[in-house]
């Protein structure tokens, strides 16, 4: 991930990327705000477990910040690597 030149929004507080595999399973996040060099981010891992029941071919993920309530902008996700243990 890395910032865009014309990002905002996401050095003024917390932001969390969040993931989980299926349905009845807890999300996993990870605290994007730390990681911010410059205008580089660190590539950061989150490891999910498969969920039981339904969706368990769905991998949901999410962005989030709500303690400011100001619009976030200019996040760039490269690639997502995803491998089965």
């Amino acid at each position: 991930m890395s910032l865009m030149t014309d990002a905002f929004g996401l050095r003024d507080s917390p932001v969390y990327l969040m993931a989980k595999w299926g349905d009845n399973t807890q999300w996993r996040k990870v605290n994007l705000t730390t990681e911010i060099n410059g205008k580089k981010m660190i590539s950061k891992t989150i490891t999910i477990t498969k969920g039981k029941g339904n969706n368990t071919d769905k991998i949901y993920f999410g962005l989030y910040e709500v303690w400011n309530k100001k619009w976030k902008g200019g996040l760039k996700i490269h690639s997502v690597n995803l491998t089965e243990t």
